[in-house]
């Protein structure tokens, strides 16, 4: 069901400057807790990160307490300031389900319900529904939360601990452009208790350990899923996907926000069967209705092929479907195969060592000799090192 949230939102508004507005009920006691935990915390007003820098939050001051939302540097003020910080917060008041703990992380990878225009700040802020599956066109974009947050904080739920983490990620543009850039993402986070907090250093989103390989191969893997989503078949999209849910590469005919959140979910509920059953690794999870079918299959541990498709024949489907997996992965394995070739040594025929032993005794004076630790392998074009040929 939707998540019924109250709002805080801190920034620097036209004509009145810093303030925090909040919704009707909320607590003194938590506003407090805002500015001092939140605000204070992660943001230096004589350090400010660099522009269009954003984050994603959570922050339980009680187990039946919890902040979360986003962090964006939205640029300059019209009081000539040059780093605004965009704190944006939703308040749950009760204890929190681990379906409910899920949806607020889904909702910190998907972005803010709404957002104030900081030159039209309103009166006062309404309560928002933050939708099932959080199936929403978020105005900007937020966060994406690794896989090891995500399970970290469920078993602080479970062991009754509180859960702070903070998350950096993506530069964005500002937030009243309502648009977003792609760039390279890093993440820092922070889970624990009130009394001890786990830091965690977690690889980039964007597929980590194969970026390389997509770099030199990106052509072909846009040839292999174009050559998909044109067969006759039904299919209405396809992308292809991190661990976490990211686009690897530009999708064919589905939304990125659509993906992050779909595949996303998908690969939660892969896992946690994994985990709750003792089931190997899963293969592939497929959504079927009476408008068509959604499959997420793996390709490899770190690449995921998202299917979006009208009503079809499900065996042919599952067909074409593997076969572009094993075209897929022949294209990634192609960089890594030239990349393990290892040049061979020189061969010296007899007759260039003949024509070396004729080279003048003179020369060889000024000119050092080739020592056994100089590598051959590493230069072809060289015969002798050190030492001049005469041909």
């Amino acid at each position: 069901m939707p998540l019924l949230v109250e709002q805080l939102i801190y920034t620097s508004f036209s004509k009145i400057g810093f303030k925090c507005f909040t919704s009707e009920l909320i607590p003194l006691v938590i506003k407090r807790a805002f500015t001092e935990q939140i605000v204070n915390q992660h943001w230096n007003t004589y350090e400010p990160p660099e522009a269009g820098f954003r984050a994603a939050y959570l922050h339980q001051i009680s187990p039946s307490q919890t902040l979360f939302g986003w962090l964006y540097n939205d640029g300059p003020d019209d009081f000539g300031r040059s780093n605004i910080p965009y704190f944006i917060c939703y308040y749950i008041a009760e204890n929190l389900t681990p379906f409910q703990l899920d949806k607020i992380i889904t909702c910190l990878e998907t972005g803010p319900v709404d957002i104030i225009d900081r030159k039209d700040p309103p009166e006062h802020l309404d309560n928002l529904l933050i939708p099932d599956f959080c199936l929403y066109e978020a105005p900007i974009r937020g966060v994406a939360i690794g896989s090891e947050i995500r399970q970290q904080s469920h078993n602080n739920l479970k062991q009754n601990k509180l859960i702070n983490l903070f998350v950096s990620g993506e530069k964005s543009t500002l937030i009243q452009a309502k648009e977003t850039v792609i760039q390279s993402h890093s993440t820092k986070s922070q889970l624990g208790s009130n009394s001890t907090h786990t830091t965690l250093d977690l690889p980039s989103v964007s597929a980590p350990g194969i970026n390389s390989q997509i770099s030199s191969s990106t052509n072909k893997l846009e040839e292999i899923l174009q050559e998909l989503a044109t067969k006759p078949i039904g299919i209405e999209g396809v992308v292809l996907v991190s661990v976490e849910g990211y686009p690897i590469i530009p999708s064919i005919n589905i939304d990125d926000n659509t993906a992050l959140i779909i595949a996303g979910t998908m690969l939660y509920l892969a896992k946690s069967a994994e985990e709750e059953f003792g089931w190997q690794q899963i293969e592939n999870i497929s959504i079927k209705g009476p408008q068509g079918h959604i499959i997420l299959a793996i390709c490899n541990l770190e690449m995921f092929l998202l299917v979006k498709a009208g009503k079809a024949v499900t065996g042919l489907l599952e067909a074409e479907i593997k076969r572009t997996i094993k075209k897929l992965n022949a294209a990634m394995e192609v960089p890594q195969a030239q990349k393990a070739l290892t040049p061979k040594p020189p061969q010296t025929s007899p007759d260039l060592k003949e024509k070396n032993n004729s080279v003048p005794a003179e020369d060889e004076t000024f000119l050092p000799e080739m020592t056994e630790d100089v590598s051959l392998k590493v230069d072809q074009d060289i015969r002798y090192r050190g030492r001049r040929t005469n041909l």
